[in-house]
């Protein structure tokens, strides 16, 4: 079935009526709807003759307007209402035995009076609930992307529409073809296209014609482009019903019933062989045959529950049937949750957690993505359009099977490229590759993966694995080590899915689709073992052109040296170029043997690329298509994207590239550009595929990168797409060098490359136009129908972790204009105040939404100031690794002679510097040193003191010098402070906070650390906050108050420490701040005149009135059970009330008591907006039995728990040969002291050693739990003790000594002085431990507090601890 919606523009000549004509013969449209006819009702009777039609108008108005209706004579179509702007129909097939709404809409052309359409449009939508389609000439835009030419799309018509389109429940259905419908046919440069032909439609319509596609036909005698939906009710299938194989449902881990189920199959397949896929089926086979018992329709079992709970409370309610109810209510409510798991794990929306209810959005969320993938049809080689099942998996098939086989690369070309390439990989290196892998390793890369991501040809996601890893997790193990260490994997393990993902909106040809590996759970597990031992040394092998995949390095370095280069560019007068790349399939066309080589000559070992190539070249692929699987391929070369080695192993090759650009520029055949005299020269930069090259335009040039590319082609496999390829060159570069290069590259030519990896290469005068894509994506996610479903909990997560992400990259690189982020920012507010059926009030200023939840706002972000934070992370970067290319740019650029602090905006700078120097004053505020010998700090002028607002002393300098150094008042002899020389000299204040500085040896180097993270390293959000108090500040300090009687630090944190779902919470948390809707409110905004209670009718309609002293709240309250005096209240605080009841009730009390306020609202609000009487009952059993749901045990599908290796909870002997040294540290708060305790057991539990120090400074805990463990390690090394375990029950301080990178924190010289000290040991162990199993040195340490003791026998009551642990 299809229709034909068309703006026609006059059908009074014969050529439009012949058009007319030819695509009613050409696609048969069974509806056809036609604007702007300009026919009389005489001539639109003459025109339904001539084509043999039925149909409906509304005749012109005089030259102009004009809308028409037809359909066929036998399609039953039943007229609802018309307009100057619309025709309503009602369309029933009767074969099908179904009837749906058809709309035929006009916009008004006059922008002023559009608002008026929408008007109509909102008034449509409450006229039916049928399935809805709505096509015409809307003269409106969805996005700024959907013009072209002219003048910027207005971002308020833009809002407007798609409020509109929200509102009324219809989401646009997309197109394929030529991406405008518009154009006013002018001549270039004046041209304008736009897309303001469309078709909408509501989810039901979506839900009954799943098959669908709009087209955008060509027309030559119009301004308008005809627009064909095409649709039908069932979607391609084969013949007969598609296998579409076990897929383990997450909804199952609800039942306890399912892990007896795993734990029986998989014991009775781990009795017979040592067979992976001996257990998998086994475990398959039993948890199908549960699952059609157990579950089976769940939908409809939800379904019928409803009813029957319905029926039984609209029946006689005697004691047995409220029996019945609550057990079929607790029922429902199981099978609620498993429901919102289920479409949960098929909307694959991962930020979003389940258990707040938000069903309805996660099966809008499936549906969509399901519609997104399906593959309705492909053109084959030929241009011709096929849609039969059969002839798309010939074409899916075909075309594999062509980009599978291998090119046979050219020895010849094999050895050039290699030639260039440099060995880096070191014995070290190798070594590390080649250890045994072990189970830790194991399951540390199992923990790493994400849970929901789609499985493999098996069925079992990584959730499986990572819940009922107690019961498969040796086999596992076993298999995975079994391949590492021994090579031994079988080729079925490696067996992979390919699955067809659009590049685009509407793919019609096979390079528009991204093929996707879904291989199994237990292969991944072995690959990403392998590349956590990879990771680590990529930054050593791989050139610094290329950022992606190689830790410390990020995107925007690439982005931020690529805008540098084209700034240059731009202002430079010589001839220079920028190509930009294009690889077609980089990652399928890559060369097996190709692959292997390039690893080897970098250095790899032999062993270990043997392993890795057994990884690539063992598997083999069937191909999913519309959800069923077909075909069988065995590739010659290529390796799968969404494989976790993948990546790094195409960093390999491309790696030769850069090597090939690097050779042309020592042999002076390609001069990169250097932005400057003393910057590096960049000739290319890489980002895994994409790639940048900056060289000087001429032949000669030309000629050197296409000599590169052709013998990197014929070498790899890949092949550079030209056609998808540009050229900038610089304002200077004369005409005819353009042509001589065009010759040589065929790529198209452009006055600047538009984006590099999704950002502005250059930002012009129009920054709304460059980051104007950005606010289109947080309209499509705001305003899409399916965000409506979302309860306020959803929103809240939809808003932090995917809205405000939206800008984030873009931000990290550029200062966004500051109306841009209030433009997002009200998008923000008008979302989370909006009701499902639209518009809102806004009860709060978004300023009080984006404060901390601590301080009594939300925690939403003020996107400016977190713009300034991302940029100032760029700052810290620079500051922290001024050898990176992008750090050796900026400096020669614009602070050749000083560090990052002492820059200046210099002259004609870049947008991108621009932008960061903006931020520097954050950095400043929140940089200071941390001390170490001491000898480059000055005591007067530098920041190191640890203490905010100033970090400088306060003590006046006197006679002292003026460049006295820090390391002056450090002990030379044992490193640390030099206690009665800084008294004599400080303030008392001054001393006590340079005392609290811990101190290692004095062999390491005064740092720069951030103050506002207790580790010491910058971190964006606390950099947000910081930014946030000097806001404030300075606005207090211009004269406003900065007195706040409305909230203090803490008085925030018991409302969201509260275990109940995130909805409640927020609800809580309005009623606290008066802002729920009561009539009191309502009158106050002068919504409503009258604001007694629509209930008891006497009293006025506040929150306390509604939720306490109303006639219901009393009777719910008065049966709850709750005791009266702990629920009574006589103030109107809402806050206040809730403070009180906390303290008067135990956890499980206030959980209800909170649970009833919420059930009393909504019962208020159904009577309000449904009619519905409450009932006092069914308030408090709803509460009670939603209570008891949340008490019940349950897994989360986004954080399941994996066994790890946790603290130990009781003190374990050492191995023979072997002492173990418990530390700890207590801390003395009034005298300023702190005691550390240190005790040595060996295997047989005996005290060999201890120690008791009080130390006379005022330290922090964690830095005395630190320096606790220093004194443990060198009491070892006193006694010559050449194998120990630390063990110590400061999780951040036994984690700080196991990173491998340097410690940042302030006690960060005394972990550098326990690693110097660690490897004077044979073995050196370190261990956490809890509290409670590390009791004796926490007695030690409770002892040293207030002085030291050296006695050779433990004092008795230590003593009988010892013996007690020992004996446990």
């Amino acid at each position: 079935m299809s229709c034909l919606a068309w703006n026609c523009q006059g059908l009074g000549g014969f050529c439009k009526v012949r058009t007319l004509g030819n695509l009613i013969r050409d696609h048969s449209p069974q509806l056809i709807f036609l604007s702007e006819t300009k026919l009389s009702d005489r001539k639109f009777e003459r025109l339904k003759s001539l084509l043999g039609v039925h149909g409906v108008s509304v005749k012109a108005r005089g030259r102009s307007g004009g809308l028409a209706l037809l359909w066929p004579k036998d399609l039953t179509v039943v007229l609802q209402s018309f307009s100057t702007n619309h025709i309503d129909a009602h369309i029933y097939d009767d074969e099908n035995n179904i009837s749906w709404r058809f709309t035929g809409f006009y916009g008004d052309p006059v922008a002023t009076k559009r608002c008026k359409s929408w008007e109509l449009l909102r008034h449509l939508a409450t006229l039916s609930t049928k399935p809805w389609l709505c096509a015409g000439d809307f003269n409106a835009m969805l996005s700024v992307s959907e013009k072209s030419g002219g003048q910027l799309a207005s971002f308020s018509g833009i809002t407007e529409f798609s409020d509109c389109l929200r509102d009324v429940g219809l989401c646009d259905l997309g197109f394929t073809g030529y991406p405008f419908t518009w154009s006013n046919n002018w001549p270039h440069p004046h041209t304008v296209y736009e897309r303001i032909d469309r078709a909408c439609a509501s989810n039901d319509w979506i839900a009954l014609f799943p098959h669908n596609r709009v087209v955008h036909l060509e027309e030559l005698y119009s301004d308008h482009s005809p627009i064909l939906i095409e649709f039908k009710r069932k979607t391609i299938t084969r013949n007969g019903r598609r296998n579409r194989g076990f897929k383990f449902e997450a909804m199952w881990i609800k039942s306890e019933d399912c892990a007896r189920v795993i734990e029986e199959s998989w014991k009775s397949a781990s009795q017979g062989e040592d067979n992976q896929w001996g257990n998998l089926e086994t475990c398959k086979m039993g948890l199908i045959e549960w699952s059609k018992t157990s579950y089976g329709a769940v939908p409809r079992r939800v379904k019928k529950l409803k009813e029957e709970v319905l029926k039984l409370k609209r029946g006689l309610i005697t004691e047995e049937s409220k029996v019945r109810i609550k057990e079929k209510s607790y029922e429902l409510e199981d099978l609620l949750d498993k429901e919102e798991m289920l479409w949960r794990q098929r909307a694959k929306a991962h930020w979003m957690r389940e258990g707040d209810k938000n069903t309805k959005f996660f099966h809008a969320k499936a549906s969509s993505r399901r519609k997104m993938n399906m593959i309705d049809g492909i053109r084959d080689a030929n241009g011709v359009w096929r849609e039969k099942a059969n002839e798309l998996e010939a074409i899916v098939a075909d075309y594999f099977r062509d980009i599978f086989t291998s090119s046979n690369p050219s020895e010849s070309a094999m050895e050039e490229v290699l030639g260039a390439v440099v060995p880096k990989v070191t014995n070290e290196i190798n070594a590390s590759l080649l250890g045994v892998y072990t189970a830790s390793e194991v399951k540390k890369a199992l923990v790493m993966m994400h849970p929901l991501k789609s499985p493999g040809p098996d069925g079992f996601p990584v959730i499986f694995y990572q819940i009922f890893w107690r019961f498969v997790g040796s086999d596992v193990t076993r298999w995975v080590l079994r391949f590492l260490n021994e090579k031994d994997f079988p080729s079925v393990c490696n067996f992979t899915y390919i699955v067809l993902i659009p590049k685009c909106p509407n793919p019609q040809i096979m390079s528009q689709f991204r093929p996707i590996s879904l291989s199994n759970v237990v292969y991944k597990i072995a690959s990403k073992v392998i590349v956590n031992r990879l990771k680590p040394h990529m930054n050593s092998i791989i050139s610094e052109s290329q950022s992606a995949f190689v830790p410390s390095r990020l995107i925007t370095d690439n982005v931020l040296i690529a805008y540098e280069v084209s700034h240059y560019m731009k202002r430079s007068t010589a001839e220079h170029m920028a190509i930009k790349l294009d690889m077609s399939k980089a990652y399928d066309r890559i060369e097996w043997h190709f692959l292997r080589r390039v690893m080897l000559r970098l250095g790899l070992n032999e062993q270990f690329v043997d392993l890795v190539m057994l990884c690539v070249s063992t598997v083999t692929y069937s191909f999913v298509l519309n959800g069923g699987t077909f075909g069988f391929l065995t590739p010659e070369r290529g390796i799968r994207q969404g494989d976790p080695l993948s990546p790094y192993l195409f960093l390999f090759c491309s790696e030769v590239l850069s090597a090939l650009f690097r050779r042309e520029e020592v042999r002076g055949n390609i001069a990169g550009l250097a932005v400057c005299k003393d910057a590096p020269a960049v000739s290319h930069l890489l980002f895994a595929d994409d790639t940048m090259i900056f060289c000087n335009a001429n032949s000669f040039s030309a000629n050197s990168v296409k000599f590169v590319l052709d013998v990197y082609e014929k070498a790899s496999g890949q092949q550079v797409n030209y056609q998808k390829s540009s050229i900038a060159f610089s304002k200077n570069t004369k005409e005819e060098v353009i042509d001589s290069i065009r010759t040589v590259l065929p790529m198209e030519i452009v006055d600047k490359h538009d984006k590099y990896l999704g950002l502005p290469s250059i930002v012009g005068k129009s920054k709304k136009e460059a980051f104007a894509n950005i606010r289109d994506k947080v309209c499509y996610r705001l305003q899409g129908w399916k965000e409506k479903w979302l309860s306020k909990g959803g929103k809240e997560v939809l808003l932090k972790a995917v809205i405000q992400a939206i800008p984030s990259y873009a931000m990290s690189c550029f200062q966004l204009p500051s109306y841009f982020a209030k433009e997002i920012e009200s998008l923000m507010a008008k979302f989370w105040w909006e009701g499902k059926q639209g518009k809102g009030i806004h009860w709060a200023r978004w300023s009080v939404l984006c404060r901390s939840k601590q301080v009594g706002g939300l925690g939403f972000r003020d996107l400016e100031t977190f713009n300034k934070a991302l940029l100032a992370k760029q700052l810290w970067r620079l500051m922290e690794n001024p050898d990176t290319l992008l750090g050796k740019i900026l400096k020669a650029r614009y602070f050749p002679h000083s560090d990052i602090l002492g820059s200046t905006l210099g002259s004609n700078p870049s947008f991108t510097w621009r932008s960061m120097w903006g931020a520097k004053d954050i950095l400043e505020a929140g940089i200071r040193w941390r001390i170490g010998n001491g000898c480059t700090v000055n005591v007067w002028g530098d920041k190191w003191i640890p203490r905010e607002s100033t970090f400088q002393v306060f003590t006046p300098r006197g006679d002292l010098p003026l460049d006295l150094k820090v390391s002056e008042f450090i002990c030379e002899a044992t490193g640390q402070w030099d206690i009665v020389k800084v008294n004599a000299t400080f303030f008392h204040e001054d001393a006590k906070c340079i005392l609290s500085i811990p101190k290692g040896s004095n062999i390491h180097e005064d740092r720069r650390i951030w103050h506002y993270n207790k580790n010491g390293i910058f971190s964006v959000r606390s950099a947000y906050h910081l930014a946030i108090r000097l806001d404030r500040d300075a606005d207090h300090g211009a004269g406003s108050s900065s007195n706040s009687n409305e909230v203090h630090l803490n008085d925030w944190k018991w409302l969201w420490s509260i275990k109940l779902p995130n909805k409640i919470k927020i609800f809580l948390w309005r009623a606290c701040r008066n802002l729920l809707p009561t009539r009191s409110n309502l009158v106050k905004r002068k919504i409503i005149d009258v604001d007694k209670c629509v209930i008891c009718g006497s009293d006025t309609e506040d929150v306390i009135h509604c939720l306490l002293s109303c006639q219901l709240a009393r009777q719910v309250w008065a049966l709850s059970g709750l005791s009266w005096r702990n629920y009574n209240w006589e103030g109107s605080d809402v806050r206040g009330w809730m403070l009180s009841l906390k303290s008067k009730m135990d956890a499980k009390d206030f959980n209800l008591g909170v649970l009833l306020c919420w059930s009393i609202w909504h019962a208020r609000n159904k009577l309000f907006f449904e009619g519905n009487v409450p009932d006092a009952m069914a308030i408090i059993s709803f509460a009670r039995i939603y209570l008891e749901e949340l008490q019940q045990p349950n897994y989360s599908i986004l954080a399941p728990v994996v066994e790890t290796n946790r603290a130990e909870n009781q003190w374990r002997p050492p191995d023979p040969q072997v002492i173990k040294l418990n530390f700890d540290a207590s801390v003395n708060n009034v005298d300023g002291c702190c005691g550390i305790g240190v005790i040595a057991r060996s295997n047989s539990g005996e005290c060999v050693g201890w120690q008791s120090i009080c130390i006379k400074q005022p330290l922090d805990p964690t830095a005395a739990e630190a320096k606790g463990a220093l004194m443990a390690v060198e009491f070892a090394l006193a006694r010559n003790w050449n194998k120990v375990i630390l063990e110590g029950d400061s999780s951040v301080v036994i984690s700080a000594i196991r990173s491998e990178l340097a410690s940042r924190a302030d006690y960060g010289s005394i972990i550098d002085d326990i690693r110097e000290f660690a490897s004077s040991f044979g073995l050196f162990q370190v261990r956490h431990i809890r509290r409670e199993g590390n009791s004796v040195a926490h007695e030690i340490a409770k002892l040293s507090r207030f002085e030291s003791y050296a006695l050779n026998i433990l004092p008795d009551f230590i003593s009988n601890i010892v013996i007690s642990e020992y004996i446990e």
